[in-house]
């Protein structure tokens, strides 16, 4: 019996897709506790502390796995977009989130943070000159505003923050982020992009941080507030990007970036589970209708 060589390829393809789509999930999943975590820091650190400290720490962490694993040296041409990379998720999106979780709640930072998923096929579009077919688009505009008017009605939000400039900034700096990790994550293997994106950061973070630095200001953090810095430092700014630049380089930056539609009732799933926020089946159907439209977007070339 033979089997054809375009159905071994599409195959081939349907379980690379899939891999992708697990990985974005844990990925997803990671993420999801980052705004929670940044929002238990508030009061206890400033935004730039906040986004500096979990730079170093993530550094700090990538260095001996690097060594470890005798990895080469990023080459010349790829400098550029580390340090684009670089901007994006290890300064522009922490720094700019933290800012932005002093002066608003996490469900309303969830409204904003739900443009990701839309900025970041975006990105890729502008970046990579790939464009998908009209279809993904008109899945991935109904998936975001499914997800925005959700989470305005969860927020119960009406006007503008004044953290929402901030917000914005930091979806715009972490979509391009993504997508230049991306980019870079088919080159070299995706866990060391973003350890050598933090690595090469440390020489700007550790001196900032030393600068923004007040005596007690670590020494003083309760269990609780260490629990959400090393969380945000190690998962969130590392490990969570392990998964995700490998499932963005897998499944293609627009289509894979639709999963991250699912993080605010990721989020609030953490709020019930941890915070004891009470359970709604509005909730439930509307995380049901976005996940079709992420399997809708799936089938897309």
């Amino acid at each position: 019996m033979t089997v054809s060589t375009s159905a071994l390829t599409r195959s081939g393809t349907e379980h690379g897709h899939s891999s992708a789509y697990t990985l974005a999930l844990i990925a997803v999943a990671s993420f999801a506790m980052t705004l929670p975590a940044t929002k238990a820091l508030t009061g206890m650190l400033s935004a730039q502390q906040i986004g500096l400290y979990r730079a170093v720490i993530a550094a700090m962490a990538a260095i001996p796995l690097l060594w470890l694993a005798r990895a080469a040296w990023p080459r010349r041409d790829q400098w550029l977009s580390l340090a684009i990379v670089s901007a994006g998720n290890i300064f522009g999106f922490p720094l700019l989130t933290s800012v932005a979780m002093q002066y608003v709640p996490v469900s309303h930072g969830a409204v904003i943070v739900a443009a990701m998923p839309l900025a970041t096929a975006l990105a890729a579009a502008v970046l990579s000159g790939i464009r998908p077919p009209r279809r993904f688009w008109l899945y991935a505009c109904s998936g975001a505003l499914i997800v925005l008017l959700y989470s305005l009605w969860q927020s119960g939000a009406s006007g503008l923050y004044l953290g929402d400039l901030a917000l914005v900034g930091a979806v715009l700096l972490g979509a391009i982020g993504y997508a230049k990790g991306a980019e870079l994550s088919r080159q070299m293997p995706g866990w060391q992009v973003i350890s050598w994106v933090v690595v090469l950061s440390l020489p700007v973070s550790l001196p900032w941080s030393l600068l923004v630095y007040t005596p007690g200001s670590l020494s003083q953090l309760p269990v609780l507030g260490w629990s959400a810095l090393l969380y945000i430092g190690l998962v969130s700014s590392l490990l969570g990007f392990f998964a995700w630049n490998k499932a963005l380089a897998l499944g293609g930056v627009a289509r894979i970036s639709q999963v991250q539609l699912l993080q605010p009732f990721l989020t609030y799933g953490y709020s019930i589970v941890l915070l004891g926020e009470s359970w709604n089946w509005l909730t439930a159907a509307v995380c049901g209708l976005v996940i079709g439209v992420v399997w809708l977007s799936r089938r897309q070339p």
